[in-house]
């Protein structure tokens, strides 16, 4: 039987980025035994991939996957989107052989309705094909915002029902 690889979501590190730097956080989770992490809400500068790059490099630790959005979660948020940054999402996750992106949560405008819901799954229909052609797989993350019926359906299947090329996951 293969063993489980149980990993780090770097989000609840976030604060420790700024305070050590991504390399050496990195090499505090590869000392704790982990040897994989997942990348989100970390900053994806150039300064902090390369670092992440040669962290994994250095100390054995996978970047499983990391995390994006396809719009902004809220107007006015800022951030790389997928919308108006993909390329260099593309870019980043090549430098860092991580094959695996994750959608963290539908865009809180389009909670709570059904059109919202099938908006969403079309963009991330989209998405996940372009992804797809790069080698990269596309994966949606559920909270408790998809386990709301709309008009008889709950959220999460409308999102499985609208693509193919979306992975629904609880990671």
């Amino acid at each position: 039987m293969k063993k489980a690889k149980i990993g780090v979501q770097m989000m609840v590190l976030k604060d420790k980025v700024g305070e050590l730097g991504i390399y050496d956080l990195i090499q505090q989770v590869a000392k704790m035994g982990y040897p994989s992490v997942e990348i989100s809400q970390i900053p994806m500068t150039e300064e902090n991939v390369n670092q992440l790059r040669k962290a994994s490099l250095d100390f054995g630790v996978d970047i499983s996957s990391c995390s994006a959005t396809i719009d902004p979660m809220f107007p006015g948020m800022p951030g790389e989107t997928l919308t108006n940054d993909f390329d260099k999402i593309v870019e980043d996750l090549r430098k860092l052989e991580c094959r695996y992106l994750r959608l963290g949560m539908i865009p809180f405008s389009m909670i709570g309705n059904r059109e919202g819901f099938i908006e969403f799954a079309k963009k991330a229909e989209d998405m996940g094909v372009r992804l797809k052609e790069k080698g990269i797989h596309l994966y949606y993350h559920n909270h408790h915002v998809e386990f709301q019926k709309l008009d008889g359906e709950w959220g999460l299947d409308i999102i499985r029902n609208n693509t193919t090329n979306l992975v629904l996951c609880n990671i």
